[in-house]
């Protein structure tokens, strides 16, 4: 999907910097986003998750190139592709 334009991002921020409105009873009624809009907000405050999980467990900056692996790792690799064993070995 095509990300925001800046004229779009700071729309955004106008919108979310907006009173939020209720009805008579008191619920909150929420402001419409459109689906980029949504995307955008879910991406942009999951960037702290992605990177801490990154941290976490590697992430793809890690994996070795296919040649620089041992004979075992290939194995292994191979071995965890087909769904024998575990990741934990």
């Amino acid at each position: 999907m095509k990300s925001l334009n800046k004229k779009e991002i700071k729309e955004l921020e106008r919108k979310q910097a907006l009173p939020v409105k209720r009805n008579s009873e008191g619920a909150v009624i929420p402001t419409k986003f459109t689906e980029r809009e949504l995307n955008h907000v879910i991406f942009v405050q999951l960037e702290k998750v992605r990177k801490e999980n990154f941290k976490k467990f590697g992430g793809p900056g890690i994996q070795k190139h296919w040649g620089k692996q041992s004979k075992a790792e290939r194995i292994h690799a191979e071995r965890i592709a087909k769904g024998i064993g575990n990741s934990n070995e």
